[in-house]
């Protein structure tokens, strides 16, 4: 195997793991979300941390469109969470999320 050969089969390795993680990462995604509906406006961090890592580590790993729908959903979020944006809008961050959800591509 060639050196460049031994690089391409261990970014492959890498970008399965990602995908291998994304449900986990969707779950963090999720019970933020969901601490934020049932009224915990602090959870509104969380759900941005994990948007955050999603937007930044898609493109990365292969997933562009995970990165682009977490992108939408951190740049909705942060200025809630930098106390700017007033009150929360839950349909729309229901949309981002569910946006997220549809970028991620089912196991293989």
């Amino acid at each position: 195997m060639t050196p460049s050969e031994k690089f391409l089969a261990e970014l492959a390795e890498l970008n399965r793991q990602y995908a291998a993680a994304l449900p986990e990462r969707l779950a963090l995604l999720d019970a933020a979300w969901k601490a934020v509906r049932n009224g915990e406006r602090s959870a509104l961090e969380d759900l941005l941390k994990e948007a955050h890592y999603l937007a930044g580590s898609g493109s990365t790993f292969g997933q562009p469109a995970v990165s682009e729908a977490a992108g939408a959903l951190e740049l909705f979020l942060w200025p809630l969470v930098k106390g700017q944006g007033g009150a929360i809008d839950e349909t729309t961050i229901a949309a981002l999320v569910a946006g997220v959800h549809r970028a991620v591509p089912p196991p293989a």
